[in-house]
Formats: structure tokens, sequence, C-alpha cells
């Protein structure tokens, strides 16, 4: 497994709890990290283990925990991204992959009002997760030390699981619902999205953010796996092709896990003309082509791979 494929292994099961029906919760979206949309892939590779969140152990809840947790991942972020920031542009651009205030607010604020009921385990997570980091920080880069630090990861947090009844984690994943369907889906949004059709080519043809543009389009089936797709807010957009060819379009640049589709127009029995989930498995940005002729309008859409993947997109169309 490679680096951010550690990464992602050590956030999968730090958001097992926010990922259930009642909330729409962060899956393994929840954060700037790579790898499959489905989830993280273990290694086998054994590495250093980390200390402080046996499931026995007495543990005090933290009214800090999402504070910890955030910096950890931020520490964690930032000497993965140093290692290695492919697909990324640059490093910084790796470590702001993913990060959406919007959903950390609503975090933040389900957590205070269950704090009782889920302080222990979400403080559990944030010992896991800061160890962690300190054990990513002395790996090195080293590909080996990475993966066990991930499998080690993995297996603390399945741990903390059991520091959390059934009833609080509903009540916890309830109320992270219903903030994210306010806050980051928002209400029901137009289609399209734009005062007009536009037929530029080239890098950022489209730009903006998905938050609060509300869900109200889906992506054609098969597109995404079961758990993906079709609960993000979008954002629909006209593009007009300017001569007969094949046309690539891709959300390089973008913040999050995109998922990116081509209809025909708004109408719920448009026509597909094509739609990506993934660039690769190390890639969770999107690509589709299309053949248009000359004058031929299409329907961009942009939209995230989960409910609570929304934020800044760019769309590149470029003539292949």
């Amino acid at each position: 497994m490679n680096e951010l494929g550690a990464r992602n292994a050590a956030f999968a099961a730090a958001f097992l709890l926010i990922a259930c029906d009642g909330g729409g919760g962060g899956g393994t979206d929840a954060g700037p990290m790579m790898g499959t949309d489905a989830g993280p892939m273990m290694g086998t590779d054994a590495g250093p283990m980390m200390m402080g969140t046996d499931a026995g152990m007495p543990i005090t809840p933290d009214m800090a925990a999402l504070t910890r947790r955030r910096a950890a991942d931020a520490r964690s972020d930032a000497a993965l991204c140093a290692c290695d920031a492919a697909p990324f542009a640059t490093a910084a651009e790796c470590e702001a992959f993913g990060r959406l205030p919007a959903r950390d607010a609503c975090e933040d604020s389900a957590f205070t009002a269950n704090f009782a009921g889920v302080g222990a385990y979400f403080t559990c997570t944030a010992i896991a997760i800061e160890a962690y980091a300190t054990c990513i920080e002395g790996a090195s880069c080293n590909e080996a030390t990475l993966s066990g630090c991930g499998m080690t990861a993995q297996s603390a947090l399945t741990a903390c699981e059991s520091r959390v009844e059934m009833a609080a984690a509903q009540a916890f994943s309830d109320a992270f619902g219903t903030c994210v369907g306010t806050n980051v889906v928002g209400p029901a949004g137009t289609c399209p999205d734009d005062t007009g059709a536009v037929s530029t080519t080239g890098m950022a043809v489209f730009m903006g953010t998905t938050v609060a543009a509300g869900d109200d389009l889906a992506p054609p089936a098969g597109c995404v796996t079961a758990t993906g797709g079709g609960m993000s807010p979008e954002r629909a957009l006209r593009w007009t092709a300017p001569a007969d060819g094949t046309y690539v379009f891709d959300t390089i640049g973008s913040s999050f896990d995109t998922v990116l589709y081509l209809r025909a127009g708004c109408d719920a029995a448009a026509m597909s003309l094509g739609c990506n989930d993934d660039l690769s498995d190390d890639d969770l940005r999107s690509r589709v082509s299309a053949t248009l002729t000359s004058g031929q309008e299409v329907l961009v859409v942009v939209e995230g791979f989960s409910r609570t993947s929304a934020g800044s997109f760019v769309v590149n169309i470029n003539a292949m």
C-alpha cells in the first residue's frame, strides 16, 4: 500500500460511526485522503505499534477531541503529502483535498449535543489518530513502515467502536445528517445552474462550489458503486461544442471527491452522454470524453461521491 493508501486506512474506521443511513455520514470521504471510494485495502507489512488506544483502557471523554483529531489529521497529511503529493500538483493541494468546513461544523454541533454518549468514542479516535500521525512523521517515507502505521491505526480505530452504544451513535448520526442536509447539501436548486451556455475550451472553463447547491440530479446507473453518488449537491452547467470532435472533460483542480457526468439536458429522461467517478484508484477527481457535433449542447454535471463530498470545483474542457 502506498503512502496515501495508508492514510486512507487510518481514517476509514474513524468515520464508521457517521456512515449510517440516518445521517449520510462521511464514509471514506471525510478528509483529504486517497484510495478507492469503496474503502482502503489493507497492506500486509508489519510496522511499529502505537500505544494508548486499547479498548480496555479508561478514557476520560474530552470536549476537545475533534479539535485534537483534526490537528492530528493535518500532521499526517503534511507528512504524507511531503513524501508523495501525487496525483496533485503540489503538496499544499494534496493536504487541502477533502477539507470541508461546513461538514466539520456539523460534526462539531452533533458532537456537542451528544457528548455524553459519543465523547469517549471520539476521544479514543483522537488518541489513535494522534498516535498515527506520530508514526507517520517518524516513518521517513518508508513504504513498509507507512503501511504498518496504517494497519495499526485501523486496528486501534476499530477498537474504539466499543466505546459507544448504538443508540448514542444513532443520535449523533441523526443530528449530523440533519445539519449536513441543511448546510452541505442545501435546499432544492435549479437546473441548469448558469445563465447561458458557453463554448470555450481550456483550463477552468467552469469554476465554483457545490456546497448547498441542492441534490437535484443523479449520476447514471452503474457510474459509481452502490454506496456512492446521487445524494450530494451538484452543479449543472451548459456547454456547446464549438466544432465537430471528441472533447475531454475533467475535474482536476477540484478540492473533493467528484463524480462528473454529461447529459443531453435537465429533463429526467435526458440521455446520458458519459459518466466517471474516479480517474484512478489514487485520484478521486473525474474525467469524461464525448464525441460531439458542432453546436451540440450538453449539460455538464459535477457532484460528489457521498453526501458529504462537496466543495470548490474546476471543470477543464479540451479537444482530444
